[in-house]
């Protein structure tokens, strides 16, 4: 199939010239033979041949990282075939043990590697990603996306830098005293990471996270404004709207209990029907789940009451029918609202108060959570100044709205070469400069603040992965070994081979400059 990438574009960012009508591979860094102003197609035949299934995806990933200055390194043949066990154990979830596997030698290509050697040279291509990272947030304004997980007896705390332009995963570790999960040890944890990357209490303009008390005290004492997670507020409001009809659903939780028996699962298998759905208090989305399982299995559990009379007690009555099917209406409303607020993308802190006062509107009694004056939103002045600025409202700024927003209207801190650029400028006579000035004041710079997230699922989705890796096979695993291999999957745009080779010679360099004793 063609590649939908010109092949000029393929030759530039894949390709770099390695002496007169020659060019290196940057995927494999083998060097092909292509005469000037003869177009691209053995280099296109290259990347057909040996990369058909990846090159297009490789070509997005360096297109995205252009100009730095590794993509002038070369990787040697160990290099390489250690950013292909990465890539492989990293990218799909494998444990590190599979390169010592017999299977996996027998039916791989590449040449054995030891877990040792992998794991070792992991950890120095995070240092290297590390401080790629904070050469790209040098300079800019972000955010921090924060949340816990706990599994197995550990507890995680994960951190995401947001900003205009990209996000990173910055810290996904344990508290170093397990015993204190205060807000003390978590400012201990933030300002650890801080001074890894090289980040100052200045451009860190918010942070996003649920609204526990200890996120709240943390925020207190960075003077940090907080965001409160709109799919947390949403949770909180829905949990409040189902308090009245808390007997009805503990009756359908005992009528599924009752179903989950073996003979019943059967019976239900017999006649089509679902498998039971439990309700977990504290996800509204479950009780929704199993109002859904009761729709649609209705019709046939009369069947099941002649062969287990001990489901009858528990069967809705006609009224109660009637009301879960109200219930469901409206849940499968509030679901909508949900799954808008769970998109990656376009959902500012201006769509979050619409689809909140949307919610209100018709089921008044979520307005504990979703008003923009509720007791759960801690720094209001910073929100509603936001959602102004979304709106293109400033001019309706209060003084305190524009002071709590004051960070993200500071202009962007200039280059070198923008600075130099602006000194190169013609120098502008009395008059101009004064006709200037007033076309200054005239035009009303408009920020973009869309970049800002509304929720923190992206560390809920962070999670989900981390429960992947972290399986009931591996949890033997170091949290340590965790944490790097979750922080090379968030951030695989800032690491490939060149990556792996400084990290490899780093590796190096260090050990040579160890004393002798």
């Amino acid at each position: 199939m063609a590649s939908r990438v010109p092949p000029v574009a393929l030759a530039k960012v894949l390709f770099t010239h390695d002496g007169p009508d020659y060019y290196m591979c940057r995927l494999c860094f083998s060097r092909r033979k292509q005469a000037h102003g003869s177009g691209y197609s053995n280099l296109v035949k290259q990347l057909n041949r040996s990369h058909a299934s990846s090159y297009e995806e490789e070509f997005h990933r360096f297109q995205q990282r252009e100009g730095s200055l590794d993509q002038y390194c070369k990787v040697d043949e160990f290099a390489l075939l250690v950013y292909h066990w990465m890539d492989w154990t990293v990218g799909e979830n494998r444990e590190l043990s599979m390169c010592e596997k017999p299977k996996t030698r027998k039916y791989t290509s590449l040449k054995p590697l030891a877990c040792k050697t992998l794991s070792k040279y992991m950890f120095a291509v995070e240092e290297v990603v590390q401080a790629r990272i904070k050469e790209q947030l040098r300079g800019k304004s972000l955010g921090f996306l924060i949340d816990a997980w706990t599994e197995d007896g550990t507890h995680f705390v994960a951190v995401i830098a947001v900003t205009n332009s990209a996000k990173f995963l910055l810290s996904f570790s344990t508290l170093e005293d397990e015993a204190d999960m205060g807000a003390d040890s978590m400012n201990q944890l933030l300002d650890d990471m801080l001074d890894t990357y090289g980040i100052e209490a200045k451009p860190l303009c918010f942070m996003v996270c649920d609204h526990a008390s200890v996120n709240v005290a943390i925020a207190k004492k960075t003077s940090v404004p907080m965001i409160g997670c709109a799919s947390h507020r949403l949770n909180l409001a829905v949990q409040e709207f189902l308090v009245p009809y808390e007997t009805i659903l503990d009756k359908l939780h005992k009528l599924m209990t009752k179903l989950n028996s073996i003979k019943n699962r059967h019976h239900l298998r017999e006649v089509g029907g679902r498998m039971p759905v439990f309700r977990n208090t504290t996800r509204w989305s479950s009780t929704f789940a199993m109002i859904n399982c009761y729709m649609q299995i209705r019709e046939v559990i009369p069947r099941l009451e002649r062969i287990d009379e001990r489901i009858i007690d528990f069967v809705p009555t006609p009224r109660e029918n009637a009301k879960l099917k109200g219930l469901y209406e409206d849940l499968n409303n509030l679901e909508s609202v949900n799954k808008r607020l769970q998109q990656d993308h376009d959902v500012s802190l201006s769509d979050v108060r619409l689809l909140f006062a949307h919610v209100v509107e018709h089921y008044p009694t979520t307005g504990k959570y979703l008003q923009p004056t509720a007791a759960v939103v801690k720094f209001p002045d910073f929100e509603n100044g936001v959602v102004k600025i979304l709106n293109d409202d400033m001019r309706h700024l209060t003084r305190q709205e524009r002071a709590a927003v004051a960070k993200l209207l500071e202009p962007v801190v200039e280059t070198d070469s923008a600075s130099s650029s602006a000194t190169e400028k013609p120098r502008e006579s009395f008059a101009d400069a004064a006709l200037s000035r007033s076309k200054t004041r005239e035009a009303t710079p408009r920020v973009d603040l869309q970049w800002i997230p509304a929720t923190s699922n992206d560390v809920e989705r962070l999670f989900s992965r981390a429960g992947l890796v972290y399986s009931s096979l591996r949890r033997a695993m170091n949290p340590a070994t965790l944490e790097t291999i979750m922080f090379l999957s968030f951030n695989r745009t800032w690491w490939d081979a060149s990556a792996v080779a400084q990290g490899i010679e780093a590796k190096k360099a260090r050990k040579r400059q160890r004393p002798t004793l």
